[in-house]
């Protein structure tokens, strides 16, 4: 296939349009039935144009030509001309619609390879006893996602050393007026950093069959086909235009 045009529009559409060949399996499916059409008429004397005595039933019967000739290969080859693409991009739905899951895509590679949060209403108490690896936070009134309140560092270093130098008392627990929990914990390694590419990866081609189903259309036509498609477009434009 080959590039004939492409064409952009005000409106944020693109068209491309391509000259596209039968691809393999509809040259197959046309030389299979070629091949038929042959065999059937070697074997037959009806469908090879001649009765039992010999003589051509288009004489006989001049409304039923034979199926086989020149004519018959020239209606076969008729399906394997050339035919037009056109493939039309809407770049504004496009854009649009890849801004949420690009958003989503980095910050879920952000939290898988470098630096994990975990968020809870419950005491982290196992990202505490881990101070050295883990940084905790808590709010003094309930959380909300459309307000900013400050944080307040829950010490956890102190809590581990008051639980390691007491042989009777358990300190990590949560302070009297804490509400919600926030923690991030360093979570960067080779091979954590591997397997976050490979989720990426595989969760951006997921997003791109979506989002360029929706955002382009392919159409196949033929000559007569694009000649109609041109005429309808000229007096749509000069309708628009009046």
């Amino acid at each position: 296939a080959g590039l004939v045009s492409a064409t952009s529009h005000g409106n944020g559409l693109m068209c491309f349009r391509l000259e596209a060949k039968p691809d393999i399996l509809e040259q197959s499916v046309n030389a299979t039935g070629s091949l038929l059409k042959r065999a059937r008429s070697s074997l037959s004397p009806f469908s090879a144009g001649l009765d039992p005595g010999g003589t051509p039933t288009s004489a006989m019967s001049p409304e039923h030509p034979p199926n086989d000739g020149p004519d018959s290969d020239k209606q076969v080859d008729a399906s394997s001309l050339p035919k037009e693409r056109e493939i039309w991009i809407n770049l504004g739905h496009l854009v649009r619609a890849s801004f949420i899951p690009i958003l989503f895509i980095m910050l879920f590679f952000w939290d898988s390879a470098f630096i994990h949060r975990r968020a809870s209403y419950d005491f982290p108490l196992l990202h505490c006893m881990d101070p050295d690896s883990a940084h905790c936070f808590y709010l003094e009134q309930d959380y909300n996602m459309f307000v900013w309140r400050p944080y307040q560092r829950l010490d956890c270093h102190s809590m581990r050393d008051q639980t390691v130098e007491d042989e009777y008392r358990f300190f990590f627990s949560p302070p009297p007026n804490a509400h919600f929990y926030k923690c991030y914990m360093s979570v960067f390694t080779f091979s954590g950093l591997v397997g976050a590419l490979g989720d990426v990866m595989a969760l951006t081609a997921l997003c791109a069959l979506v989002i360029i189903r929706a955002s382009v259309q392919v159409n196949t036509l033929d000559a007569h086909e694009l000649k109609v498609l041109h005429d309808e477009r000229k007096s749509t434009s000069w309708y628009l235009a009046g």
